[in-house]
């Protein structure tokens, strides 16, 4: 269990227009983070990893428009691996991660405020794999 404090953080703290019409930041509240993972140790050279990863979305629904760009509205996030030890020196690492959909709408806005009977809505899903082929040497 973790705490990100994004309203300490530049570029994330700030909200809507500045004086000059230029956006401030983000304004993304904190937020906390729950993850877990196990990993099973099939045979000798085989290991087995699962992992799950939990957070509330950090951008306000009134602060969509500001978030088009850098839509962090992921909550549930689901991790898989596979480890082979191909020798003493070798080993192999294939990973899987997927994000689930999420969706998020709010109002469009100027500089002036929230423009009436408008939205902006983003949504997103992830995936990504890796595969990690590692060489170890002695020093």
């Amino acid at each position: 269990v973790r705490r990100i404090f994004y309203s300490q953080t530049d570029g994330f703290d700030r909200e809507g227009f500045g004086p000059t019409g230029a956006v401030q930041g983000f304004g993304w509240e904190n937020i906390w983070v729950v993850a877990t993972g196990v990993q099973f140790r099939a045979t000798e050279r085989l290991r087995l990893r699962l992992g799950y990863n939990y957070n509330n979305n950090p951008v306000p629904s009134r602060l969509s428009f500001f978030n088009v760009e850098a839509p962090a509205i992921m909550k549930h996030r689901l991790t898989a691996g596979i480890g082979f030890d191909v020798s003493e020196r070798w080993q192999v690492n294939v990973t899987y991660y997927h994000a689930f959909h999420e969706k998020f709408t709010g109002p469009f806005v100027g500089a002036a405020g929230p423009v009436p009977n408008t939205s902006v809505s983003s949504e997103m899903t992830e995936d990504s794999g890796t595969i990690q082929i590692t060489r170890f040497f002695d020093l």
